[in-house]
C-alpha cells in the first residue's frame, strides 16, 4: 500500500463481525471531536454492496446452495471494487481537507476472505492507514454478539471459518504493526487502547 500522502489521517478498525470494530470507531470519533478534530465515519463494503442478493446469501443463506452459487473468489473481487470506489469517492477527498477519517473495515477484509494474488494486488492500490486498530475477541464472544442482533439472530453462522479468520486477522496484525485491542473485557479497558493510539497519532500530527 502507497503511503496516505494527505493531510488528514485516515484510521481503519478491522477484524470479524462482531469484534467490537463500531464501538472502537465510535470511541475514537468522541476522542477525536472532543480534542477539535474534524473527522468522519465511513465503512467498507458500503451498503450498496451489502443490500445486494449474491452478498446476502452468500453471508447468511442456510441453503448451501445460494452460499456457493457465486465463488468467494467473485464476491471479494466484487466487494473489493467498491472498497475501491469507497476509497476515491469519500476517503481521498476527506483527506485532501484535511479530515481524518474513520473506516469500519478496509482491503484488509479481502486478503482475510480470500487467498489470492490478484484481491492482493488490488489491495496494493489502497492508502496505508496512519492507524489500524485490531478489535479482538474469542469465538464465543464474538457469535454471541452476532446472534443477539435481532435481524441476525436466524442467519447461518460458521463459528469454525470464524476462527480462521480471527486466526488470520492476528498473523496479519503482527505483520503489519496493527494496534491488537482486546474486547472481550471491559470497554473502558478497549476505549483506553484507542485513546493512547490516536495521542501518539496526534502527537506526529502537530
Amino acid at each position: 500500500m502507497r503511503k496516505n500522502p494527505y493531510e488528514g489521517k485516515l484510521i481503519v478498525a478491522t477484524g470479524v463481525d462482531g469484534s467490537g470494530k463500531t464501538s472502537l470507531l465510535a470511541e475514537a470519533k468522541r476522542y477525536l471531536a472532543s480534542g477539535g478534530v474534524d473527522c468522519i465515519l465511513t465503512r467498507m463494503p458500503s451498503d450498496r454492496i451489502r443490500s445486494l442478493p449474491v452478498f446476502r446469501d452468500f453471508h447468511d443463506s442456510h441453503d448451501e446452495n445460494k452460499r456457493t452459487a457465486v465463488s468467494v473468489e467473485a464476491l471479494t473481487v466484487l466487494v473489493s471494487g467498491d472498497r475501491l470506489i469507497v476509497l476515491e469517492t469519500e476517503v481521498i477527498p476527506a483527506l485532501r481537507t484535511g479530515r481524518w477519517v474513520l473506516c469500519d473495515r478496509y482491503a484488509y477484509t479481502g486478503s482475510i476472505m480470500c487467498d489470492d494474488p490478484l484481491i492482493d494486488a488490488i489491495g496494493d492500490r489502497f492508502l496505508r492507514p496512519d492507524l489500524v486498530l485490531l478489535a479482538t475477541a474469542s469465538v464465543e464472544t464474538v457469535r454471541a454478539r452476532v446472534l443477539s442482533r435481532p435481524d441476525e439472530r436466524v442467519l447461518y453462522y460458521d463459528s469454525e471459518a470464524v476462527r480462521r479468520h480471527i486466526d488470520r486477522y492476528r498473523a496479519l496484525g503482527d505483520l503489519n504493526e496493527f494496534v491488537t485491542v482486546p474486547t472481550d473485557g471491559p470497554l473502558e479497558t478497549a476505549a483506553l487502547v484507542v485513546r493512547r493510539s490516536l495521542d501518539r497519532l496526534l502527537a506526529t500530527a502537530r
